[in-house]
């Protein structure tokens, strides 16, 4: 059997990062009897990372560095430019892993050769660009269907969930808990979110929201954890609204599931998603998800038969949160439903769709 060259193109290789974590586990999934893997990070890179990837994935850095403003700066230039700096070799896919820089140098890509692949982890509105695409995938159902409606048909399309290696996610969430990170004695219920903290995950208005839910009697303890370009915003609400006895925020963490695992329940308040690693994560650990009606949102709640879908507007949130807080026992139902229905989430499952997909790539590559 004779190996594959695949190449995976994304922005960022980073801790605290849903589709870095995404691409680790399908890279770490791939069968490599087949495939001979290649990662290319555009901007951050952490080398520390490279530590969760098996023996043999390539990963080379790009830039690997970021400012604020540099895209704008880098966008001066063509896509095509950047595509032969970066890209050296040939290689029989190319996959855009992510939107933006990568996904127009896959499309500026002159190995016509190759299978071109283009991931949609949000809405990324590149109709013409999808045209060319020998398979768009999107990483939920709905914004398959939606790539599918307005490219009015004309482009290849499927959705593969992201894959995470739910025995790694359990074994890490037992690790012993700094004396820093112990949350699990604090005013109850305990809600948890992650992410990055940046402006679409929507978390100064959950700030907002708690500081009111407080205003109307109820306790309860919330633990934000990770970093990014909100951080200084999120602490300033908090102050603002004098929620320091109420909300915690730890900082960005490499390993935050031993934290996660102390939680009660998981609160997605984002604006925008692809589909949630954070919330995948919180499920494979057991929590009960409260989350916006984001793209993926609807599809995890299904999955695991319990938690509570919002919209995206504030009053919408609130009253989701509202009815937990209303309702103490609801909770440990939705938890005795999470026993089961977390193994929606697990490896095994996803893997499998995952292998029949790159199988199919695979064979159309001996084809050529």
């Amino acid at each position: 059997m004779e190996k594959k060259k695949i190449l995976f193109i994304n922005n960022n290789f980073m801790y605290s990062d849903g589709t870095t974590t995404a691409l680790i586990g399908l890279a770490n999934n791939l069968d490599p009897k087949k495939f001979d893997i290649t990662i290319k990070s555009l901007f951050y890179f952490d080398q520390d990372i490279l530590k969760n990837l098996k023996p043999g994935i390539k990963v080379e850095p790009c830039f690997g560095f970021y400012f604020r403003g540099f895209k704008r700066i880098v966008k001066l230039l063509p896509a095509r430019f950047w595509y032969k700096v970066f890209v050296k070799e040939k290689y029989d896919v190319e996959v855009a892993f992510q939107c933006d820089l990568p996904t127009f140098m896959v499309n500026a890509s002159e190995n016509r050769k190759a299978k071109h692949l283009y991931w949609m982890h949000g809405w990324d509105n590149y109709p013409e660009i999808y045209k060319n695409a020998d398979r768009v995938v999107c990483v939920s159902r709905h914004n398959e269907e939606r790539c599918r409606e307005e490219c009015k048909g004309n482009v290849k399309v499927t959705h593969l969930y992201n894959i995470l290696d739910d025995s790694i996610i359990v074994e890490k969430s037992k690790i012993a808990v700094p004396e820093e990170f112990k949350f699990s004695k604090k005013q109850k219920p305990l809600f948890v979110t992650v992410g990055r903290l940046s402006p679409e995950k929507g978390y100064v208005r959950l700030v907002k929201i708690f500081r009111e839910l407080k205003d109307e009697g109820f306790n309860f303890s919330l633990v934000i954890i990770g970093g990014g370009p909100e951080e200084e915003a999120i602490k300033s609400a908090v102050k603002e609204n004098k929620m320091e006895g109420f909300i915690t925020m730890t900082g960005a963490l490499n390993f935050p599931y031993n934290v996660i695992a102390q939680g009660d329940c998981f609160v997605c308040s984002s604006f925008n998603e692809g589909y949630s690693t954070a919330c995948t994560e919180a499920a494979i650990l057991g929590l009960p998800i409260i989350t916006t009606s984001v793209p993926g949102g609807k599809e995890i709640i299904d999955s695991c038969e319990c938690g509570l879908l919002t919209e995206l507007d504030d009053e919408s949130l609130k009253a989701g949160i509202r009815k937990v807080l209303q309702n103490p026992d609801l909770l440990s139902q939705w938890k005795e439903k999470m026993n089961t229905t977390k193994e929606h989430f697990s490896l095994k499952t996803r893997v499998s769709e995952m292998n029949a997909f790159f199988d199919e790539i695979y064979k159309s590559c001996e084809a050529n």
